[in-house]
């Protein structure tokens, strides 16, 4: 420590005493605490209090390099992944976090090399917190990451390798097409810190955000859930430092992420931005409603409010008090919302060595059933006997990673003696499976219910299975390199004894395989989590029929119709029938509540929990649909003609497509029919169309919604402003929006609400008579046909 504190020191010397340094607390670190004589923590207090003197008194063109070297030690300490945790906790302890934002703080003062000493001190501070829980907290706690910015700031204009040292400690890895976003504090600043950006990094620092936020399902759930949408909206406020294409980059990552969840106030502050009674009028107002509007169209596909992320091999829901289910004597069903995350697979692993299990009811004998995925999203159902395991497989109806789907799993037991049992798989409300299984009567009570999860392992003596994972069944297939690595894909290749059906004195079902009992990890690969999303989850104690399951399916993940008995009596029988039911929405503590009227078990639950917010059920906490009558207002007074410099990547890519199709010389043959984002964006070119388009996909399927509208006279007031509006504005647009509105309104059960659109907006010839005269013929055409649709 002496050589390093002398300022007088030879640069090299110095540079050579840190990395004895290093190498000291590395030996340190792996020798037993009875053979230190000094502990790891104390050398790195001394450490720390050589940097800080440096810091504070020596300062000139050696000691810059002399400080790098020290900084660029401190992650030297950390490249170890056996004693990382431990050296992190030392550093978090003794406020080494602390100490490189300081150094940080002090380079002010000089003018040499900050931005490559800044840097330095990003990356160590990367190097401490990856994976470091404590850390983490710490920081958020002391308010370190406002004074990490802060300090970065003082020193000027970031350069691109201090801007990709920040994206790096966002990600906790170098960034790329596969990164993750694992800390959200620092994007949130980043984002923040794009105005003070040079115009040349400030759409590439945006592009790489929107990768990093947008790359799967936990980085967006982890980017609303920090606030990067409030994020967003602060930086578009000042929307006179950022490039257009920056600002176009920030409403699409705007757009992904509140399709995904956005809460009342996000939403409140993004209406905030489209205000026109401010000094400087808002450029991107086109935008901005475009982005609103087609988050309003996402939120009508089938999602999943609340639900729990199963990641890691320990995630799941495990249901200790099955033992008290006296078991399934005329059989049993299982229900749930599920939702698939590609795994991008190492070329080094075999596509077949693994199975994701989705469900598992077992005995202590290891006896019971099983559900699983295949890698290639297929859902195979297994029942292990003592003899054999019975496998059926839904190869024809895969399901797709990244989208939520309901699965039903029915068992019935044979209805006379010496007969099969038939098994029925129900995907999305239609029934994609039948088979009859063979086999003994499951009359021994369960030890073990999990969703989402693998079953402890145990193995008894006579070498069954309790979890699915094989016994000891000899040298080679004992779980070493053989069962885990080469056997699996020789046995996708070459058909051997094991992987052949046995042969049976009773004929099988075609869609039933029958192996040697405990060699399901053999042939389906040894069992992980899920590796996904688990939403509603229900077990029944007898078998569903087709229309209950459908029943079940229309309903929708976010349905709690199955708890209402009084309002919804097609779903009292099926109330009757239930085991346990968990619903993430009844969640706390690690504890998922069992919503049955019994409440018998409760689910222990070992996953994240994620809720989200729709944008129709957000817009009722800023005062329902009528929040949006300002935008008419302004609208109808708007001059503003189409922007083509905004458009999602599906919308450009559709727009190039047609554009360029139009002027091909097979024109003629084919027809490229737009989609509906596509011709919601033609829509919304016109300011007035595009406010009607905006209503149409935030009332469409939202019975609430379609009640507000109609209270205090809600479509009255919309004609009125419609009358209002400049004749230019009301054209072919606006009658095709109308017109749109009004085929939503025809297929929704509100009478109401229809003859309400008539009477003060499609036959409202106060609006009509001011157009142009082929829209008013346009007009005629469709009042003529709404009125025999009236009629009839």
């Amino acid at each position: 420590m002496g050589i390093i504190s002398h300022s007088k020191a030879n640069t090299d010397v110095r540079c050579t005493a840190i990395q004895c340094f290093v190498m000291m607390i590395q030996v340190l670190n792996k020798s037993s605490p009875d053979q230190r004589q000094i502990e790891v923590g104390t050398i790195i207090q001394l450490y720390q209090d050589l940097l800080i003197e440096l810091v504070m008194n020596e300062w000139h063109e050696k000691s810059s390099q002399t400080l790098c070297e020290m900084v660029i030690a401190l992650r030297s300490l950390l490249t170890d992944s056996w004693t990382r945790e431990q050296i992190q906790g030392v550093m978090v302890d003794n406020h080494v976090l602390d100490t490189v934002i300081t150094i940080i703080e002090e380079s002010t003062r000089f003018t040499f090399e900050r931005q490559i000493l800044a840097s330095e001190c990003v990356k160590a501070l990367t190097s401490m917190l990856v994976g470091s829980s404590d850390g983490k907290e710490k920081l958020v706690r002391t308010s370190g990451y406002e004074r990490l910015f802060a300090a970065l700031r003082s020193i000027g204009p970031p350069s691109k390798g201090l801007l990709h040292a920040l994206l790096t400690m966002a990600a906790e890895e170098e960034p790329s097409e596969q990164s993750k976003l694992k800390n959200a504090d620092v994007l949130l600043l980043i984002v923040r810190w794009l105005g003070s950006v040079d115009a040349d990094d400030q759409q590439w620092l945006a592009g790489e955000s929107y990768k990093l936020c947008t790359s799967n399902l936990p980085s967006k759930t982890l980017a609303c859930r920090q606030g990067v949408i409030l994020a967003i909206c602060q930086a578009l406020e000042d929307h006179v430092k950022l490039s257009q294409k920056t600002a176009n980059e920030l409403i699409k990552l705007l757009e992904v992420l509140a399709s995904h969840s956005i809460t009342p106030y996000e939403l409140k502050q993004t209406f905030l931005l489209l205000r026109e009674d401010a000094d400087l009028k808002f450029p991107y107002r086109i935008q901005v409603l475009h982005a609103i509007s087609s988050v309003a169209r996402k939120s009508d596909f089938v999602d999943c409010n609340s639900y729990f992320d199963i990641q890691r091999d320990s995630d799941g829901i495990s249901v200790s008090g099955i033992k008290k289910w006296p078991g399934a004597g005329y059989g049993f069903s299982f229900h749930c919302w599920v939702q698939l995350d590609p795994i991008k697979e190492p070329q080094s692993l075999s596509p077949a060595n693994y199975r994701r299990q989705l469900f598992s009811l077992l005995t202590s004998g290891g006896t019971g059933l099983e559900a699983f995925f295949r890698p290639d999203g297929a859902l195979v159902v297994g029942i292990s006997t003592k003899k054999e395991f019975l496998s059926a497989s839904v190869t024809d109806f895969p399901l797709i990673e990244g989208q939520w789907h309901c699965v039903d799993i029915c068992h019935m037991a044979a209805r006379r003696p010496f007969g099969q049992r038939q098994l029925t798989v129900y995907i999305d409300g239609a029934q994609r499976m039948v088979a009859s299984v063979k086999s003994p009567a499951m009359t021994d009570p369960f030890a073990f219910c999990t969703i989402g999860s693998v079953v402890q392992r145990h193995s008894n003596s006579s070498g069954a299975v309790v979890d699915g994972k094989s016994g000891d069944r000899g040298g080679l297939l004992s779980g070493g390199v053989m069962e885990r690595g080469l056997l699996p894909t020789l046995i996708n290749q070459v058909p051997n004894y094991f992987t052949l059906p046995l042969r049976s004195s009773t004929p099988l079902d075609p869609n039933v395989k029958s192996f040697p009992a405990g060699m399901q990890d053999t042939i389906w690969g040894s069992p992980t989590s899920l590796k996904g999303q688990v939403g509603l989850a229900c077990l029944f104690q007898e078998a569903l029929t087709p229309q209950q399951v459908k029943t079940l399916y229309d309903g929708g993940p976010n349905c709690f119709a199955l708890f209402a008995l009084e309002d919804v009596p097609e779903f009292i029988e099926l109330t009757n029938k239930l085991v346990f039911c968990f619903s993430p929405a009844a969640y706390w503590n690690n504890l998922c509540l069992d919503l049955t009227p019994a409440n018998m078990y409760e689910g222990h639950v070992v996953a994240a929990h994620c809720q989200t917010y729709s944008i129709k059920n957000a817009i009722n906490g800023i005062g329902g649909v009528h929040a949006l009558f300002p935008i008419l207002e302004n609208a109808s007074t708007s001059d503003e003609g189409p922007d083509l410099s905004f458009l999602s990547p599906s919308v450009e890519k559709e727009y190039r497509l047609i554009e360029g199709h139009e002027g091909s010389v097979d024109s003629d043959e084919w027809e490229i029919l737009p989609s509906s984002s596509y011709s919601d964006w033609k829509l919304e070119q016109n300011p007035i169309s595009g406010f009607l388009s905006l209503l149409k996909n935030i009332i469409a399927g939202s019975p609430v919604n379609q009640e507000q509208l109609m209270k205090n006279n809600g479509l009255l007031i919309i004609g009125v402003l419609l009358t209002k509006a400049k004749p230019h504005l009301i054209d072919v647009n606006v009658l095709m929006a109308v017109q749109l509105l009004v085929e939503m309104a025809r297929d929704i059960p509100n009478p109401a609400l229809r003859q309400s659109l008539f009477q003060h907006i499609l036959f409202n010839f106060r609006i009509w008579s001011r157009s142009q005269f082929h829209i008013r013929i346009g007009e005629a055409v469709a009042f003529l046909c709404n009125r025999w649709y009236s009629w009839y």
